[in-house]
Parts: C-alpha cells; sequence; structure tokens
C-alpha cells in the first residue's frame, strides 16, 4: 500500500492523466454516502534497516479527534538506541499516554479527524507534537505541527524522524509515518478478490491487439496488473521501433449491497525498442460496479516526446483501452 517506483528503464517525462468515464457498465458510478467502508489511520514507527518499531491503526470519525502516543528508546540506557518502542491508541475523548512502566527518549502525540471522505480519497487533519526526553536524540527540541492532508487510499507521508547522536547500535534511528486506509464490513474482511483483466490495443496500423490476464487478492488488498509489452507496428518509417507497456494496481472492496468498489491505477509508457527510454502517462479511476460486471476504460491522449516524435500525434490513431472483470473467491 505504499508508494513505489513504477519502471526500471530511464525515465524522459511522467504526466498525471486521469482515465476517461468507463463506456460500459451503467451501474459503474459513484454510491451514496458510504456506511459499510471505514477510513482509518495507520501510525508506524519504524527503524533504520528495519530494527525496531511499532504499529497501530486507528478509526477515523467526521469532525471527531482520535489519538495515539508512540514513544521509543529508554532515557535510562547510557546511549540511546530505538530498538523498542510502542503505540498506544486511546478511544475518542481518552488520553492515556505513555504507560507507567516505560521511560522513553521520545514520544510522539499524534491526533487526527476526517474532515472528507470522496471514494478512495480523504481529507484529514493532522496535529502532532515531538517530546524528547534524553539528552542525546537529535533533534534534540520539540516540535509541533498541523496540517491539513489530502490523500488516496495507500497514502503514506513522514511525520517525524530523530536519531541517537552517539552510536545507536543496531537501531540508530527512528521515524514516524501515517498511512491513510480504508476498512470493511466484518464479514468480508478476510475475502478472496479474482480480477480478469484486458488490455486492448490499437495500433498505428490499424489492427487491434488484446491480452488478458487474471490476477487475485484479499479484500482492499492492492494487487499488480501487469501486460506483456506491444510492438507499435505501423508508425511512419522516420520513427524509431516503439513499444507499449501498460502496468498498475487494483484495488477491490466488497460492499454489504453486492457491489464492489474498484480502483485501478494504470499507467502507460511508450519506449524505444533498443534504448529503453520511456515517457510515461498515469491516472487513477474509482468506480462502483457489480460482481461479473465488465467495465472498459479509456486512456486520455499521451504527451511528451521520444526522441523528438510528439506522443500525442503518434498515438492519436492507437487509443488504449483496459477491461476489468472482478468475482468473489471466497
Amino acid at each position: 500500500m505504499r508508494s513505489r517506483a513504477r519502471l526500471a528503464v530511464a525515465v524522459l517525462a511522467l504526466v498525471a492523466l486521469g482515465l476517461v468515464s468507463p463506456r460500459w457498465s451503467a451501474s459503474a458510478r459513484q454510491s451514496d454516502r458510504p456506511t459499510d467502508i471505514y477510513p482509518m489511520l495507520t501510525l508506524q514507527l519504524t527503524g533504520a534497516a528495519a530494527r525496531g518499531g511499532a504499529g497501530g491503526s486507528m478509526w477515523l470519525t467526521q469532525g471527531e479527534w482520535v489519538e495515539a502516543t508512540l514513544f521509543t528508546g529508554d532515557r535510562s540506557a547510557p546511549t540511546t538506541s530505538f530498538c523498542t518502542g510502542g503505540v498506544r491508541m486511546t478511544v475518542p475523548g481518552a488520553r492515556q499516554g505513555i504507560p507507567a512502566d516505560e521511560h522513553p527518549a521520545v514520544a510522539w502525540t499524534v491526533a487526527a479527524r476526517l474532515v472528507e471522505l470522496a471514494g478512495d480519497t480523504a481529507t484529514i487533519d493532522l496535529r502532532w507534537r515531538r517530546a524528547p526526553s534524553a539528552s542525546d536524540v537529535e533533534p534534540s527540541t520539540s516540535r509541533e505541527r498541523h496540517l491539513r492532508w489530502k490523500v488516496s487510499e495507500g497514502g503514506l507521508t513522514v511525520l517525524d524522524a530523530v536519531h541517537a547522536a552517539a552510536d545507536g547500535g543496531e537501531c540508530p534511528s527512528m521515524a514516524v509515518t501515517a498511512e491513510f486506509g480504508i476498512g470493511s464490513a466484518f464479514e468480508f474482511r478476510d475475502a478472496g478478490i479474482a480480477y480478469d483483466t484486458w488490455l486492448v490495443q490499437t495500433l498505428p496500423s490499424g489492427e487491434t491487439t488484446t491480452h488478458h490476464v487474471r490476477t487475485s487478492g484479499q479484500q482492499g488488498e492492492a494487487v499488480t496488473m501487469m501486460f506483456p509489452r506491444v510492438p507499435l507496428d505501423g508508425l511512419p518509417t522516420s520513427v524509431p521501433p516503439l513499444d507499449l507497456k501498460v502496468s498498475g494496481e487494483i484495488r477491490g472492496r466488497l460492499r454489504t449491497d453486492g457491489s464492489i468498489e474498484v480502483s485501478v491505477d494504470a499507467f502507460r509508457y511508450v519506449m524505444t525498442r533498443e534504448a529503453s527510454l520511456a515517457t510515461g502517462t498515469g491516472g487513477r479511476s474509482h468506480l462502483r460496479m457489480a460482481l461479473g460486471e465488465t467495465v472498459e476504460f479509456t486512456a486520455v491522449p499521451m504527451h511528451g516526446n521520444v526522441q523528438g516524435h510528439d506522443l500525442a500525434q503518434l498515438m492519436a490513431p492507437a487509443p488504449t483501452a483496459i477491461r476489468i472483470r472482478a468475482s468473489r473467491l471466497w
């Protein structure tokens, strides 16, 4: 659910573009205000080289603050190390703070409230405060920050980080991260979902090629969607041989009315066949459809250039469509 590098070849440009509305499926539409999906914030303490750390999640309620305390290190130790730590979530209106038997080198208080939820995108108010209590922690000063965060499901941000001024051993540093997610109705939390996806690519020559792949994942899990390279046959002779690569992620969530909400992150890259230099476009589409229903997306025109050739002009006669169908496995 975290951000990932999407391309292993050299990237010349990446333009953020969305997808147009689905051509198929009358039920692919936004629903009324959801009552069976639950926005949540996961707070994580993450040490260097994955050493040390702790985490926990709290449900977000519109207009109501919820709070957590995160703590790490032991101020009574000769030198600070961040191999120990913990997270304590509170119920609305409660303030539990640091456990009485803990003497951390640094602690954070993080509070959040939901401002708005639209599809899989939330606006969240965040406020946090760092309180160091050991002399060899850097930064050694307290800090407080308030921010409004607009984030889609799986979005991650680093709130703060500290490190040991002296040798911290195996755990010299610790970061506090926040990740937005969406929980599901209890009966679907372990559900398995299968996705059939088709790449329907019109070539500059006028021919159409189709590739079908099938993948699966659990409720709310982002799974990889990847198709083989497609040679763009029929380009002008002045253009070097080019291939199209389409990949992305699919995340689905079953709803109690029998429908499924699906978000698709789709990325298209046009690349030179020999040098593997690429220009890409990408975007997210969020919709609601029936299980077993097939929906088709058509990507918006590409921008940029490859070796001096304008992609919008080259790809105008070669639209890309993606079809998707979801079914429940268990």
